[in-house]
Parts: C-alpha cells; structure tokens; sequence
C-alpha cells in the first residue's frame, strides 16, 4: 500500500510516458529460501506450539517426488486412517481422512508456483526508493530489505494460531506442556523400537551378530582397564 502510494506521487512528479511495473518482492534485494522457511517454521512451532498438537512439528521440503509420496504416505495418510479408526472406535464421527484430502489438494493446487523458481526485477522499486526523501522513506516505508525474517516468521505463526486456529496466546504453557509430552513419548517410542530391530538383526543376522559380539567385548575390555588407569593416574 505505501508503494502504491509513492508510485502515484513520483508518477505525478516525475512524468514519464513509460509503462512502469513495480514489484514489491523480496527476492532481488532480501531473499528467502524454502530451507529457511523449514528451518524458522520448525523454530516457531516448537517454540509456540498449537494447543492441538497431535504430533511432533516436523516440517520438510523434498526436490524428490517419490520420498515426497513416501512422507506424505507415513506421515499424514496412514496416521489420518490411524486416528478415524480410534475415533470410529469410540463412536465418532471419522473426519481426518477427508481433511488429510482436501489438505493435499489444496497443496497440490501450488505445486506449479513452489516447485519453480521466480525471479521479479526490482529495478524500479529500488529507483523509486532513491527518489523519496528520508523521512517519506520512513512515512512510506515499503523498503523489503528492512524485512527481519526471524521476527516475520515467529509474527506469522502466532498470527495462525491466533486468528486461523483460534486460540488463545494466553494457553501457551499448556499447550508447551503437551508438547514435552509428546517428545518424551516419541523418544520412548524410538528407544523401544531401535532395541527391538536390534534384538531382531543379533538373531537373524550373523553380521549383525558379530558386530554385536565386538563391541561388547570392547567395551567389557575398556571398562575392566579403567581402575588400573585411575590407579596410576
């Protein structure tokens, strides 16, 4: 809006008979990739968590379609089924496989524009800045480099929690509770099934069997050295 304002000031001032295209992107002047939008928005979430959180924020970007399906498949559409099943169980109304669908079209709808690369001049916005004065700079401040992308990113995902979900900021500690939760479960969860697989491959496989066997016996030999070493040290 206050480009806008200033393009009709300088076109008002500075009359030209070109046809001028102002772009108010940032990607020329304070760019953004999609690796930083991962890793803030992961920051963000596990900083301010919704208060209904199912799972643990994991948010990634794949260039590869088949490990794209493979997440999509693991993560969203076995545990949508997962949870319909519980509620169906419990004599609810199953909903999270319909609104696993209509999530995947709805992003699927922007997979032409997020998975090309854009570029807009900002030649005349850059121009147009160098016209204004410091104080219209700062009255009109439409300068994208000023963007601090930390501070818009946490703004942006406070603003979802607040005004897409509806909730309230003031039950953040519950919601980061649950959230502690959560990790603690999915650390027990991955402890269980790393000694499971493990038990699993020193009983079928001989490799693993053996590497199992070295190792144990190193670390019997380090632990059996380390009171002779106290003794001479």
């Amino acid at each position: 809006s206050n480009m806008m304002i200033a393009v009709a000031w300088d076109n008002v001032v500075y009359k030209s008979d070109e046809l001028k295209v102002y772009h108010c992107t940032t990607g020329q002047m304070n760019k953004f990739t999609w690796g930083q939008m991962e890793r803030m928005s992961h920051e963000c979430f596990m900083k301010n968590p919704v208060n209904t959180v199912a799972r643990i924020p994991n948010p990634r970007f794949t260039k590869s379609y088949v490990w794209h399906e493979v997440c999509v498949l693991f993560d969203h559409v076995l545990p949508a089924y997962l949870m319909d099943m519980m509620m169906w169980v419990s004599g609810k109304r199953p909903i999270f496989v319909k609104i696993q669908d209509k999530l995947r079209k709805a992003v699927g709808s922007l997979d032409y524009f997020t998975q090309n690369e854009w570029v807009f001049s900002n030649k005349n916005l850059d121009d147009l800045l160098n016209k204004m004065t410091p104080e219209d700079r700062k009255t009109f401040n439409f300068n994208v480099k000023s963007i601090h992308w930390p501070t818009y990113m946490e703004s942006y995902c406070l603003g979802i929690k607040r005004f897409v979900l509806r909730e309230e900021l003031s039950e953040l500690s519950k919601a980061r509770q649950t959230l502690k939760r959560l990790q603690r479960i999915n650390f027990a969860v991955n402890v269980f099934l790393f000694i499971a697989v493990w038990r699993l491959l020193i009983n079928r496989v001989a490799v693993a069997r053996t590497l199992w066997n070295f190792l144990l016996g190193w670390a019997i030999r380090i632990f059996k050295r380390m009171p002779k070493v106290a003794k001479s040290s």
